[in-house]
């Protein structure tokens, strides 16, 4: 289910967000503030570094279930 807000998105159970999907996501939505990734399988580190380097109002980031994430890309 995809739910999109001005500053919030919510992808939940959506398995197959990738890299791509964020690079995208970060050039077209400025203003994020909350971003819902939970279950999104294919997430890296290299995804949250890109999340944080394009969008600097990004207050809550849920990303429960993203097994390839590290504790340090989301330090």
């Amino acid at each position: 289910m995809i739910v999109i807000n001005r500053i919030f998105i919510f992808f939940v159970n959506c398995v197959f967000f990738r890299i791509t999907d964020i690079q995208s996501l970060v050039r077209r939505a400025l203003r994020l503030r909350v971003l819902d990734i939970s279950d999104s399988v294919l997430i890296t580190d290299q995804s949250i570094i890109s999340l944080r380097q394009h969008s600097r109002l990004l207050a809550h980031l849920s990303a429960s279930r993203c097994y390839l994430l590290t504790p340090s890309a989301l330090m």
